[in-house]
């Protein structure tokens, strides 16, 4: 059982995500599909590396995001709560935050250690994967409030999955048709994919009823985990030159992405069952509890689909973008709930440009992106931040952070 709960607890609190995270990415609140271009395109749309670039080689030095995000309590209420005295009404607070589905977490983190790009070619090698974790909300009410009030318990939307693994990636885009004056380009990525681990609770529930003589119980799980394997990937994407100032962009990620997890395949099985189990005795052996682990066969599982479509107007000195983006299956920290980013970016002097972006929709609802770049010469420094459900770091109910480097030759 205590590999379960670490299961659990390492999907609720570390994991990679399902995208890289770019400093673009965040500060446009996930509108940056139209918007990246040279080096960015490798992370987003392949087929923008067909296009004109004003540098034949970009290499990306440094590339590092993470972030953790939640759909119920935020930050302002663990400052709030964390060693306090919980009276009744902050009891119901608490709970009225929490979902009917449970509270889930969710976390990210992407690393580049390599991305390069010779003019339609691009190279990357990355981190990448996903984490999840949700917890039934009749268990923290029953952590808050006791059984008093009610005698009978029952859960059975605990569960966590998590996956980690890196990529090496060989993308290309080029110029495929001409439409209603302006050119249209397509790319391919292309990945081998290594798989490092993956852990996934499978079922997870319990009963708990308060008896007479005690407490009466039990409580059943069964997990997969796997600490190798091997895959592919792909992704693909077109663009449209519209007007010299406008670009309708469609990508699809992980079009195709499974890994075939092959070592140290193994399933557990844990069954326990308690009666009349009451303060005085429950040091004593009223517990029986059987956790079976065996060798499991090979499987294969990966990341969803993922489709982008967005554009973006060059009005000036000032970039504006729309996307809208889906997930196509609810699997690790992806959401099937669609979502809609819009974002703004302008050079305050030429060496400064600054991003905000706003999004709705997704797995995080209200999310606020904001960020800066330095320009000096061929040398370029981007940060970004992304807020869930809030504008300051403080009182959101989420926050995810990345940098990146880039030089240009």
């Amino acid at each position: 059982m205590r590999r379960l709960t670490t299961i659990i607890v390492l999907s609720l609190v570390f994991g990679a995500s399902a995208r890289a995270q770019s400093p673009l990415a965040l500060s446009t609140a996930g509108a940056s599909l139209a918007l990246s271009q040279g080096v960015e395109a490798l992370f987003s749309n392949p087929a923008h590396l067909g296009m004109s670039q004003p540098y034949w080689v970009q290499l990306r030095l440094v590339g590092a995001g993470a972030g953790v995000h939640s759909n119920g309590l935020g930050f302002d209420d663990y400052r709030k709560y964390n060693g306090a005295t919980l009276e009744a009404e902050d009891k119901a607070d608490i709970l009225a935050q929490v979902p009917e589905e449970g509270w889930a977490l969710w976390s990210e983190g992407s690393a580049t250690a390599l991305a390069a790009r010779m003019g339609a070619w691009g190279l990357s090698v990355s981190g990448l994967g996903s984490a999840r974790g949700n917890l039934d909300r009749e268990a923290i009410d029953l952590l808050l409030h006791g059984n008093a009030d009610q005698p009978d318990w029952s859960f059975e939307n605990s569960d966590g999955e998590g996956l980690a693994s890196w990529q090496a990636t060989l993308s290309h885009g080029r110029r495929v048709a001409q439409l209603g004056g302006g050119p249209v380009y397509a790319g391919l990525s292309v990945s081998y994919v290594r798989g490092l681990y993956l852990a996934r609770a499978d079922e997870v529930r319990a009963e708990l009823a308060t008896e007479t003589t005690g407490l009466t119980g039990q409580a059943t799980a069964e997990w997969v985990t796997a600490s190798g394997g091997d895959g592919f990937g792909v992704d693909i994407g077109t663009a449209w030159q519209a007007r010299p100032n406008l670009l309708v962009s469609v990508a699809c990620e992980h079009l195709y992405h499974a890994i075939r997890w092959t070592r140290q395949v193994e399933r557990t099985r844990y069954e326990t069952v308690f009666d009349d189990l009451t303060i005085d005795n429950f040091e004593d052996s009223l517990w029986d509890s059987h956790e079976l682990t065996e060798p499991s066969d090979p499987f294969s599982v990966g990341l969803p689909p993922h489709v982008r479509v967005g554009a973006a107007l060059q009005a000036g000195k000032t970039g504006l973008a729309l996307e809208g983006s889906v997930w196509t299956a609810q699997r690790f920290a992806a959401s099937t709930t669609p979502q809609v980013a819009a974002a703004v970016e302008h050079p305050v002097t030429r060496f400064l440009p600054v991003r905000l972006g706003v999004a709705v929709g997704g797995a995080s609802g209200l999310a606020v992106g904001w960020g800066a770049g330095l320009r000096w010469g061929s040398f370029t420094w981007d940060v970004g931040f992304r807020i869930d459900r809030g504008i300051w770091i403080g009182n959101g109910r989420g926050l995810a952070a990345s940098t990146a480097i880039d030089l240009s030759i």
